[in-house]
This record gives C-alpha cells, sequence and structure tokens, in this order.
C-alpha cells in the first residue's frame, strides 16, 4: 500500500496521520486496523429505525477513529451527522436531514474501504 497515495485519494492528511503515528508501517497498521473493526452496519441498523441515541453513538465513535486516523473528509461528514443527533437534538432531528447527512458518511466510508482493499 503506498500510504501517501491512500491518504491522497481519501481526501486524508498523511502529514496530520504521520505526526500522530510516526511511521508508515504504524499508519498502515491502524489503516488496515480500521478496516476489520470500524463497521457501518450499526449505524445504517440505528438510522434505519430512527434509534438517534445509538445512532450518535455509532457515528460519534466513526467520527473519533476517522479524525484521529487523519481520514478528513470522512471525519468531517462523521461530526455532522454525529451534531444532527447529540443530546435533545435527537429528540427532534430531521429525518430527512439524517438520512442525507448518512448517505454521505455511507459513501465516504465505502470510498475509504475500497481503497483500504
Amino acid at each position: 500500500m503506498d500510504i501517501k497515495k491512500f491518504y491522497e485519494e481519501i481526501g486524508g492528511n498523511y502529514e496530520e496521520a504521520l505526526s500522530r503515528l510516526m511511521n508508515d508501517a504504524l499508519i498502515e497498521k491502524f489503516v488496515l486496523k480500521f478496516k476489520e473493526t470500524q463497521k457501518i452496519d450499526g449505524l445504517k441498523a440505528a438510522i434505519e429505525s430512527h434509534d438517534y441515541e445509538k445512532a450518535f453513538f455509532e457515528a460519534h465513535t466513526l467520527k473519533g477513529v476517522s479524525l484521529n486516523l487523519a481520514f478528513k473528509e470522512l471525519g468531517a461528514a462523521a461530526v455532522t451527522l454525529t451534531e444532527l443527533m447529540r443530546g435533545d437534538l435527537a429528540k427532534t432531528a430531521n429525518p430527512d436531514e439524517v438520512n442525507a447527512a448518512y448517505k454521505k458518511v455511507e459513501a465516504l466510508y465505502l470510498d475509504v474501504i475500497s481503497k483500504i482493499n
């Protein structure tokens, strides 16, 4: 895997990831771990059932991991989705707005996974 090229292709920030993880081997290790451990199924199910409390937890987790790995575009989309469902906002969240934000997260997530493969 050409890790720098991977980061360019996904809209990530290789230099930021390098500053956290110190070398390409560790970056690659955690990128591969992302593929193994970060699943979007729970988030999708929570969104579809309008369980925004669970969806918040799932989106928040994806946001944190994405931003820590400097997956900037995916992280930013996950931030937007997370904030739509934070606290009391979940009770009044517009399902169409939540679904649109989820679709963006899903597309970026699938792109990252396909590029890891």
